[in-house]
């Protein structure tokens, strides 16, 4: 099974890094946002992983050593189709509202150091 993709990586990052950056801006609502947001994106992405690892061991492929490495990249897209379009959507969600509250965060850094 592979393990935690960089897109998932850079995604919860980015709603890490949010929150950090709204903390002692005086925007007490829009950091309490971002806490909530960055739990939501972990949590989404860990039970899109669940959901994958389950489809991997109902097809029988639970085992990294009997899976040829050809065939990893077409487990990993049946895997996807395997996972709910609402926990997906929330995932992608939580990213675009990271992102969204990220760039805010540095524009209010910004101005307040400026």
């Amino acid at each position: 099974m592979p393990p935690m993709s960089f897109v998932a990586k850079l995604t919860l990052g980015i709603c890490i890094v949010s929150a950090f950056l709204l903390y002692g801006t005086g925007h007490p609502y829009l950091f309490g946002l971002a806490i909530a947001n960055a739990i939501a994106n972990f949590w989404s992405t860990g039970v899109m992983d669940n959901f994958a690892r389950e489809y991997y061991t109902r097809i029988g492929a639970d085992n990294p050593d009997i899976v040829p490495s050809w065939m990893e990249r077409t487990l990993e897209g049946l895997a996807a189709d395997y996972v709910p379009n609402w926990l997906a959507s929330l995932n992608m969600g939580t990213a675009v509202i990271g992102l969204a509250l990220l760039v805010y965060g540095i524009v209010i850094n910004i101005k307040v150091s400026g």
